[in-house]
Formats: structure tokens, sequence, C-alpha cells
């Protein structure tokens, strides 16, 4: 059975994002960027939301995504994605298919095929709903030393859920990425 591990950025106070999807303050450089493609490496298959899937469709298809980010492209353009959404109708991104029902089922089969790992990109409400299903097997999360105030929690759940941790990691910018395996049993109502 294949992986599936999530990547996402967190301030110190525990946002993803801030209002109008502002990421600016994502603390990236050389360091990271090693790190990230070698992660990207570990994956075959990319499971989004459907916002970060629209940002990513609208950018990385691009010829200024291939101009500026030639490899993360070339991934991310052949690599099949999967986006989750109950709104999106059709994907004109190459190699995407959308799950629109029965959510649990077409993860756990697609856990199921063959290949290297899936891994979540972003996506904090279904990080958090994949997590409170129980079908994450690792959550990665980036914490930047900032703090901003308000906007997306990195984690919109509604009820507990238990982590064991992993692993944690520093960055020479101050970024500290903590590894953690969900602990179903020790999940709450």
């Amino acid at each position: 059975m294949r992986k599936l591990f999530t990547f996402l950025f967190a301030s110190l106070d525990g946002y993803h994002e801030r209002a109008g999807h502002d990421m600016s303050w994502h603390l990236v450089d050389d360091e990271f960027d090693a790190f990230d493609l070698a992660q990207l490496g570990e994956a075959d298959t990319f499971l989004l939301g459907r916002v970060t899937y629209e940002q990513f469709a609208e950018f990385w298809p691009t010829a200024e995504a291939m101009e500026v980010e030639p490899v993360r492209a070339k991934i991310f353009n052949e690599s099949p994605k999967v986006v989750v959404s109950r709104t999106l109708r059709e994907a004109s991104w190459e190699n995407t298919t959308i799950i629109g029902s029965d959510v649990d089922a077409a993860i756990r089969a697609l856990k199921d095929q063959p290949g290297r790992d899936i891994q979540v990109i972003g996506s904090a409400k279904l990080t958090a709903y994949l997590v409170q299903a129980g079908l994450v097997d690792e959550v990665r999360v980036l914490v930047n030393p900032v703090l901003v105030g308000s906007g997306m929690p990195a984690f919109p759940v509604d009820r507990l859920v238990s982590l064991e941790l992993l692993d944690t990691k520093r960055f020479g910018n101050g970024n500290i990425l903590l590894t953690y395996h969900p602990n179903h049993t020790g999940t709450a109502d």
C-alpha cells in the first residue's frame, strides 16, 4: 500500500495562509528548494483540494512556469493529479482526475494502486479532512518563524486528533520541519 503524506506551511501562530490566499510570508530559499524537490520525488501522484488545484493549474502549465521553475513544472505537469472537490466538474490540466463523491473509498483505492507515495500539497481543508478520516500516514508541517495574526488555520479540524512526532529538521532560515504520524486509534470525537 502506498503512503499518503501531507505537506504544508504554517506560521508559528498556526496559520497556513492569510486573507486572499496570501502566502507571501512563506520562507523559501535554496535549502528549501533542495528539500522540496527531494520530497516531490518521493511521490508520483499529487492530491489537491479545489482551491490549490486552481492556483496550480493557472501557473504550472504556462511558459512562465517552464522558464522560472522548469523542474517543478515538469514534475507537476507530467504527474497524475487528483482533485477532491464537490464543485469542480471538469479539469483542464492534463493528467488530472476529480473525486467528487465517496472520497474515503476513492482515496483508499488510490493508496492500493502500485506506485510511489501520494502527496497532498497545501490544501489545508483537504488535509484536515483526510487526517480526521484516518487516511493520512504522515503529516509534514514546515513552521515558519513568523506570526501572521489571522487567516486560514493550518489544520481546520473539528475534533481532536492525536499525533506522534516522528522527526524534526531545522533549516538555516529558521524554518522547522515537523513530521508526525496521526494516531488514528487516539483520535477523539
